[in-house]
């Protein structure tokens, strides 16, 4: 089948339909391709930032090794929650359960001893 000869003698609901498909193989490969390289960059930037991370020796340090790789997914989520803060109400309600099962152990061993 030569192309030209459909060109030439097909109407224009055949060339309408044929020029649909071609346009949309050639968008659905930039996708495919795109889409590839930048899983590829991802999963690299990730490796570097997993290595900087483990080898940190502190948190602190692991926090700065995320906010220098912010442009791996992995370390966004690392930030991220590195820079959660616990607030004094989330303590006090910590040291407030704390406190009741304490409180009950104690009771559980007076009452088992006394």
């Amino acid at each position: 089948m030569n192309l030209v000869i459909v060109f030439q003698e097909g109407d224009n609901v055949l060339i309408g339909v044929f020029l649909s498909l071609l346009v949309m193989s050639v968008l659905t490969w930039y996708l495919i391709l795109s889409k590839s390289l930048a899983t590829y960059r991802w999963r690299r930037q990730n490796r570097q930032f997993l290595k900087c991370f483990w080898d940190a020796q502190t948190p602190r340090e692991a926090w700065q090794q995320a906010s220098q790789h912010l442009q791996a997914p992995l370390a966004r989520l690392a930030n991220t929650a590195f820079s959660i803060k616990v607030t004094r109400i989330d303590i006090s309600h910590y040291m407030r359960i704390m406190y009741i099962m304490l409180n009950r152990i104690l009771a559980d061993n007076y009452g088992k001893f006394g």
